[in-house]
């Protein structure tokens, strides 16, 4: 986790040092969350419990809620698992993803660190939604789907 610290914030001062963009990507919120030292020390708490555990997340997760990065080697059209097929796409797999995922440490490292997770998730995806505000996104997105 250092080295994407260090790396977003070099090219965050880089890029405010150069003053070409206006927008400077690494300055977004939701990117240099995860640099904050209170929001590091839940994720190093965290990354200490699944380290000890013999519990893949993301296989167990991928079963309950599907992949939608499955491709067929020998067509290079993406396949989607049935799984997305049959519900909201995307969205509705990302949302199976973060509560299996909360599921999961709960049940591998106990309550405490499984709200603790959940708190995190909540604070990103809360960070996202404001740096999307910010840029204007979801206007732009709504007026999109209104067409």
């Amino acid at each position: 986790m250092n080295v994407q610290k260090n790396v977003i914030s070099t090219a965050r001062k880089c890029l405010d040092s150069c003053g070409t963009t206006n927008n400077n990507p690494f300055a977004l919120e939701s990117l240099n969350i995860v640099c904050q030292p209170e929001i590091q020390e839940k994720i190093d708490s965290i990354k200490q419990c699944l380290q000890y555990i013999d519990t893949n997340v993301n296989e167990i997760c991928e079963k309950e809620c599907g992949n939608d990065r499955i491709i067929d080697e020998t067509d290079v059209t993406p396949k989607m698992d049935p799984i997305i097929q049959k519900d909201n796409g995307n969205c509705a797999t990302f949302k199976c993803m973060a509560r299996c995922n909360v599921e999961v440490v709960s049940n591998q490292c106990g309550k405490n660190l499984g709200k603790e997770f959940q708190g995190l998730l909540q604070q990103i995806l809360d960070a996202q939604r404001r740096d999307l505000e910010n840029l204007k996104l979801c206007s732009l997105w709504q007026q999109w789907r209104q067409c």
